[in-house]
């Protein structure tokens, strides 16, 4: 057992892992989503009534005849990419947005190197240190539409522009 020390140096530093601050980290915003939050979010992620998660890249907010909606490159929680999506906001049960965070970035500064650190100690003692999908955050799993959700009413799209073409 003459690795056993050196193991149990090992296993607090792989903890160091837990330690380090996600950069771009998921954040709750209210239904609906403003615009402005949803432009300058990375990615969102739309969970409908029915507890269907969809990741949408780049999302771009938009209004059709149909109401508001969130346009952009979906991904299935499988990683499977769908293409381009819309998603209107009475589809909508709950929504996160993420992009990075500078004081987070700067929080690593320090805990990345540690991190490192601790993995290359962990694999080197065969811990495994890997984490679960990109997609869903380990400490909290998967969003879900809390029960009794009330659905949002959707907003009727504005008329047209007085003059317009209506043919």
């Amino acid at each position: 057992m003459r690795h056993r020390p050196r193991l149990g140096a090992a296993l607090p530093l792989a903890l160091l892992l837990a330690g380090c601050v996600s950069t771009r980290p998921w954040r709750e915003c209210p239904r609906p989503c403003p615009d402005g939050q949803i432009a300058a979010s990375e990615e969102v992620r739309v969970v409908s009534y029915d507890d269907r998660l969809l990741l949408i890249d780049q999302p771009q907010p938009g209004m059709d005849e149909h109401g508001h909606f969130i346009a952009g490159s979906g991904i299935t929680p499988e990683g499977e990419h769908v293409g381009v999506v819309r998603v209107y906001d009475d589809e909508i049960c709950w929504i996160e947005t993420r992009h990075v965070e500078a004081g987070r970035v700067a929080a690593n500064v320090v805990l990345v190197p540690l991190a490192v650190t601790a993995a290359a100690y962990a694999s080197y003692y065969g811990v495994d240190v890997t984490d679960a999908p990109w997609l869903i955050d380990p400490q909290t799993g998967p969003p879900h539409c809390p029960p009794g959700m009330p659905r949002l009413r959707q907003a009727p799209a504005p008329p047209p522009p007085a003059g317009a073409d209506h043919t």
